[in-house]
């Protein structure tokens, strides 16, 4: 049989990713085979879709890709966006979103479009306006999302009527959950109490919670009872207890995880949604810091085993485990055999080999990972640092050869170089300080902070000033106090532009002028050379165990600052002066510069 060659010139969605550098010639060489191997076995996978299943992009660079193997690629945008912005999307054609607009698209609505779908995971980089009547554009986007609300507040009315209706009861389980996730509500809230007023859903978007539908006593124990019958748990009130729930949304599957506690006078069922659609692939993740990106692009790049140490820090909820995610991305699982240990497994990882522990049945951290010892892995990420006996097994595992990846709970770098030497066990102490000098490659601490809608104010330096001294409000007076020490602290003068959040905000933002959270970094690099971890060594073992951060201020040490940060956020008109003024904790010291 005789082939037939091909003549179109448009490139294939692989080549295009490859060419793009989203993922390597070797990834798209093995995801050809794997189709290869599934149509053996009589199985039909498209190549974009095996891409996405070992995590080598995500799902929205791929459909970028496929759209220039096109002349246009179907996308589906929440319809949040739709009514926010009046449009009709006719698909995607390249790196460009078609649409037709009620309004016209000027070039602050086109930046704000884009922001929202680069918050949704749509990356695309511009928008071609595409002529429609008005009419049928507005009757394309309103019909949908409205018959979803009614039906939404349709059904808690007739569960407050009728808390019996079992079929009511789950149409409204399943709507809250989609109403929360198109929200980008991280977790839902269920309190039941017996007081009438109290009977909250509640959701928290960006770190807050924003009370959203009363329901009555008595409906919101059947929507309890319900929810414990979905998680497969328990219906002891008086006992904590955990369950998990599986809702298929769109093109993928959320992971729900449900926490029932007792509380005085009733009972709190938190929970927690887990979307692997909001997971951003660590470029995404440090989009403000290419030069950082850069760094633990090439910590990571290693294809044989190597030991080395890479640590995330920061507070609760502040995006380690979105970050560890996206660095485990960027190893090769394909070459190496990457294994974790967690409590519990959030978001799967293509092509990694994930454990969650389970101390009820003395499946600790400790025990797991001397389990994985005897399965010959080449990466081991360890979900959390927790006690000596871990800090321990990853330091012996990086001696080794291992490449370990971990989280810590420190608020800053040269806290977490303490915590991990002051967690060494003493009779380990030399031994594992000396192993730390030579293996450890990065400390990177992180915190997430209030990030401003697109319909911030934009203003001059200047400008502000000189409105400063005829303010008479006191806490006007107050708060431009606060914006000088900031700007003063960032380096920031006169000439350069500062935004701020517009006051009432605007639908987009719910009126608050802030909508999203942006990451805020302190990193601290430490090159592989020789010179300088002799140095290391001896600071780690000569320095009092309780401060050893001197090692960050080695030459060739390369370390990125908090301040660093923040300058580039409030130059980019991602926070404002406030929010800056906060996260570096000026409100909690004197600045003596200037003042």
């Amino acid at each position: 049989m005789s082939s037939t060659p091909l003549t179109s010139t448009k490139p294939l969605t692989g080549e295009v990713l490859v060419r793009k550098g989203i993922i390597t010639p070797e990834q798209l060489a093995f995801c050809l085979e794997h189709q290869r191997q599934l149509r053996r076995i009589g199985r039909e996978y498209r190549i974009g879709e095996l891409i996405i299943k070992h995590g080598y992009a995500i799902k929205e660079e791929v459909d970028a890709a496929i759209g220039e193997t096109m002349d246009l690629d179907a996308v589906v945008i929440p319809g949040e966006i739709r009514r926010r912005h009046g449009i009709y999307v006719h698909g995607i054609r390249g790196g460009s979103i078609c649409v037709s607009a009620v309004e016209p698209l000027t070039s602050g609505r086109i930046q704000a479009l884009l922001d929202d779908l680069n918050e949704a995971g749509i990356f695309v980089q511009s928008v071609r306006d595409v002529p429609m009547d008005s009419k049928e554009i507005l009757r394309s986007i309103h019909s949908g999302k409205d018959i979803e609300r009614e039906n939404l507040l349709k059904n808690i009315a007739k569960v407050n009527e009728d808390p019996s209706n079992g079929q009511v009861l789950l149409q409204l389980l399943r709507g809250l959950f989609k109403d929360a996730i198109e929200s980008r509500a991280s977790d839902i809230y269920f309190q039941k109490v017996r007081e009438e007023t109290s009977n909250w859903v509640i959701y928290k978007v960006d770190g807050r919670q924003h009370y959203k539908y009363l329901l009555s006593p008595q409906a919101m124990a059947s929507l309890a009872v319900r929810l414990r019958t979905e998680a497969q748990v328990d219906f002891e009130p008086r006992l904590p207890l955990d369950g998990r729930i599986t809702f298929p949304y769109r093109d993928t599957e959320v992971d729900i995880r449900l926490a029932t506690m007792p509380t005085s006078g009733g009972e709190l069922i938190t929970l927690r949604l887990l979307n692997p659609n909001s997971l951003k692939p660590l470029k995404a993740l440090f989009e403000d810091y290419p030069d950082l990106y850069g760094y633990l692009k090439r910590i990571l790049s290693f294809r044989q085993k190597t030991g080395g140490f890479l640590l995330f820090t920061g507070a609760t909820e502040s995006g380690k485990t979105t970050s560890l995610n996206g660095a485990i991305k960027e190893i090769d699982r394909r070459l190496l055999n990457v294994m974790t240990v967690e409590d519990p497994v959030e978001y799967a990882i293509p092509d990694a080999r994930q454990t969650s522990v389970h101390e009820g049945i003395g499946l600790t951290f400790d025990r797991v990972l001397r389990s994985q010892l005897r399965h010959s892995p080449d990466v081991l990420v360890i979900g959390e640092m927790r006690d000596g006996i871990t800090v321990e097994i990853a330091l012996r595992s990086a001696e080794s050869g291992h490449f370990v990846l971990s989280t810590l709970h420190t608020s800053r770098c040269k806290d977490a170089l303490n915590r991990v030497v002051g967690m060494i066990p003493p009779e380990y102490k030399i031994s594992g300080s000396f192993v730390l000098a030579n293996y450890l490659n990065a400390v990177i601490n992180q915190s997430l902070v209030p990030r401003l809608c697109s319909c911030a104010l934009s203003l001059r330096v200047e400008e502000i000033k000189k409105g400063a001294p005829v303010m008479t409000n006191h806490e006007a007076q107050e708060l431009w106090g606060r914006f000088a020490r900031v700007l003063d602290h960032c380096g920031i003068h006169d000439g350069e532009m500062i935004h701020l959040a517009r006051p009432r905000g605007c639908e987009r933002c719910q009126g608050s002028g802030y909508r999203g959270r942006a990451l805020v970094v302190e990193a601290v690099f430490f090159p592989a050379d020789e010179p300088l971890r002799r140095q290391m060594e001896a600071q780690l073992l000569t320095a009092d165990d309780y401060d050893v951060s001197g090692i960050m201020d080695l030459e060739k040490v390369e370390y990125h600052s908090l301040e660093m940060s923040i300058g580039i956020l409030l130059r980019k008109g991602t926070i404002d002066p406030l929010t800056a003024y906060y996260a570096l904790g000026l409100n909690r010291q004197t600045i003596s510069k200037g003042y």
